[in-house]
């Protein structure tokens, strides 16, 4: 059966168009639907933590959060809408959401959410010629975000927050090049004397940040060194066919294994092959 063309008049074309509008929310509630999506994929972003050093604390864990959401943050928002043929566009929009609130839960168990996050939006509201603001609050466990992120009462004041430096202890850049020298320059130190030694050509660190721990061993001639913090391990050794940086899976250098030790440096290189 042949199909006949479909016309639209032009008042045909203004009623689906007002149908339209209507069927997408207007003004404030369609900006903080959008906010609210906006959170949940920047939160997503932000990743997890369960598998970093050093944040077993409610606190730390947040606070880690908190770092890593500020990147994806700076990509939300809500723009304007123009029209866009016989549909009409839509004024209001909004800023990027931008941290307000850090919330750790201070007596959270392992498997539970660690804390939250509160974010905050300046609303421009152009049809009905108001602004408001508008927050947001996501809570985290140890494995990213937990449920789905909720409208809340704003914190007043309303001040913009900078989530607190990562003071964790660092391996700062230059560490692989130092630690090959002080070994190759070692002489008859002991492995104290060579730890003392390169800490002092490593640090001391800017911006409150501390410097991962030396750890050194001496047997005779052969000597291991080992520093380790989140990014990674640093393993080195010397002994009488020259001083190497070792190249060992992640997996053998987590606690229970062989771990990033400075005796570690020293073992044979059959012990560093990867698990079957």
């Amino acid at each position: 059966m042949r199909r006949l063309p479909v016309v639209l008049t032009a008042a045909t074309a203004a009623a689906i168009a007002v149908s339209l509008a209507g069927c997408s929310s207007s003004g404030a509630g369609r900006l903080e639907a959008a906010l609210r999506d906006d959170a949940a994929t920047a939160a997503r972003a932000a990743g997890f933590i369960s598998q970093e050093q050093g944040l077993t604390d409610p606190a730390d864990a947040t606070n880690a959060y908190a770092r890593r959401i500020a990147s994806p943050l700076a990509r939300t928002g809500v723009w304007a809408q123009s029209d866009s043929g016989w549909i009409p566009g839509n004024p209001d929009w909004t800023e990027s959401l931008r941290l307000v609130a850090i919330e750790p839960f201070a007596d959270a168990e392992w498997d539970e959410p660690v804390g939250a996050l509160t974010l905050a939006s300046r609303l421009h509201i152009v049809s009905e010629g108001r602004e408001d603001d508008y927050c947001v609050r996501v809570e985290f466990d140890r494995w990213g975000v937990s449920g789905d992120p909720e409208g809340v009462a704003c914190p007043d004041p309303l001040t913009t927050l900078t989530a607190p430096a990562d003071t964790r202890p660092i391996i700062p850049d230059g560490a692989e090049e130092l630690a090959i020298a002080a070994l190759t320059d070692a002489g008859d130190a002991t492995a104290s004397e060579i730890a003392e030694r390169l800490t002092a050509a490593l640090g001391p660190l800017t911006g409150g940040v501390a410097l991962a721990q030396v750890q050194v061993v001496r047997d005779g001639d052969r000597i291991g060194l080992a520093m380790s913090d989140v990014r990674g391990c640093l393993l080195v050794r010397a002994d009488d066919e020259g001083v190497e940086r070792l190249s060992v899976p992640a997996v053998l250098l987590q606690p229970g294994e062989l771990g990033c030790r400075a005796d570690t440096a020293l073992l044979p290189d059959e012990s560093f092959r990867p698990p079957h």
